[in-house]
């Protein structure tokens, strides 16, 4: 296999990825491409509030086995498992030292939570909101390329 790989690609490359693929994910767009921003969608690293694994029943959810009782984002007590909660300890290390600024737009979770409160390396925020910050410029790109556009639009 990685000698067919080879043959098409050459990749030197080491991707680091804090023992999960969105830590890949993280790295391939710090280290490679260069991302001043990152946002994590999907991170919470915990269960739901009722303790499920997916939005639908799966074999995780009968028996959770030794959990962590931790704090989410919003103070509210969750359960997690150790390994969830190491990986959530990569990515606000990650946050703490590789310059950048890190968004946690997962609406939940416990990336950035602690009992006294969240750090501020990992700034939370809702998706809708982060999305409108990134492309703030498209509210009203129409009206500014085209003199003729008679909606006028305020930013804010």
């Amino acid at each position: 296999y990685n000698k067919y790989l080879e043959s098409i690609e050459v990749f030197n490359s080491f991707v680091s990825n804090g023992g999960n693929v969105l830590g890949a994910c993280l790295y391939i767009a710090k280290a490679i491409l260069g991302a001043p921003m990152i946002a994590f969608i999907g991170a919470d690293f915990c269960f739901s509030y009722d303790k499920k694994f997916h939005s639908y029943d799966t074999k995780y959810d009968k028996t959770l086995g030794q959990v962590l009782k931790l704090r989410d984002v919003f103070g509210m007590p969750v359960v997690t498992w150790r390994s969830y909660h190491n990986f959530k300890g990569w990515f606000e290390y990650v946050s703490l030292t590789v310059p950048g600024i890190y968004f946690n737009a997962t609406e939940g979770g416990t990336l950035g939570a602690y009992n006294d409160g969240n750090i501020r390396s990992i700034i939370q925020i809702k998706l809708a909101d982060f999305i409108r910050m990134i492309n703030v410029y498209g509210e009203i790109k129409e009206q500014m390329m085209n003199s003729k556009t008679k909606e006028k639009k305020l930013l804010f």
